[in-house]
């Protein structure tokens, strides 16, 4: 199921799934964060490369937090 940007035809069921995909993701970005931080710290990765994939993986963090958001509203 793709996000839908109108949730207010979906079922409980299928506002049900999107919150729990929501939250799947969420615990992965912030794995992620980790990961690149660890990866940084250890000298595993650049600065410019860590400087690239925060900025990616900030951009997905915004978009989770705004779903987040929408799911509360209703």
């Amino acid at each position: 199921m793709n996000w839908p940007e109108d949730l207010s035809g979906l079922t409980i069921e299928e506002l049900a799934t999107l919150q729990s995909r929501n939250e799947i993701w969420e615990k992965e970005l912030k794995l992620h964060v980790k990961l690149l931080v660890d990866a940084k710290t250890a000298g595993q990765i650049s600065d410019d490369e860590f400087a690239t994939q925060i900025a990616v993986t900030n951009k997905d963090i915004a978009e989770c937090v705004r779903r987040h958001q929408l799911l509360g509203k209703l």
